[in-house]
């Protein structure tokens, strides 16, 4: 699996790599049968700064795009935790990705 993350107006500091690349891993070992039978994924991840200044302090925003042999989940979202919303974006795509493979496992059993 091809991991991609880039820093928007924030520095990527070794925590936040390590960070991201831990709960990505954890990703990578849900789509490793995927992998196995001959298919791709990728995942690019962006994290950053809004603005460098915001009246209620620093809101970071985080992008997620996991593409599976060319289908495409996408998430995003902003929040005042860095750490919180990697989570929750992570979540979201895979949460997409399942529900699609889910469905695709289920028409081809109603096809037996």
């Amino acid at each position: 699996m091809k991991i991609n993350l880039q820093g928007k107006n924030i520095e990527l500091t070794q925590a936040i790599e390590d960070y991201v690349y831990k709960r990505v891993t954890n990703l990578e070992k849900l789509l490793s049968s995927m992998e196995e039978g001959g298919g791709e994924a990728m995942v690019s991840f962006e994290v950053g700064k809004n603005t460098n200044h915001h009246k209620s302090g620093v809101v970071f925003h985080c992008d997620c795009l996991i593409n599976v042999n060319g289908d495409k989940f996408y998430s995003s979202s902003n929040k005042e935790d860095l750490y919180q919303i990697t989570k929750i974006i992570l979540g979201i795509a895979l949460g997409a990705y399942l529900v699609i493979r889910s469905t695709q496992i289920y028409n081809l059993l109603k096809l037996l």
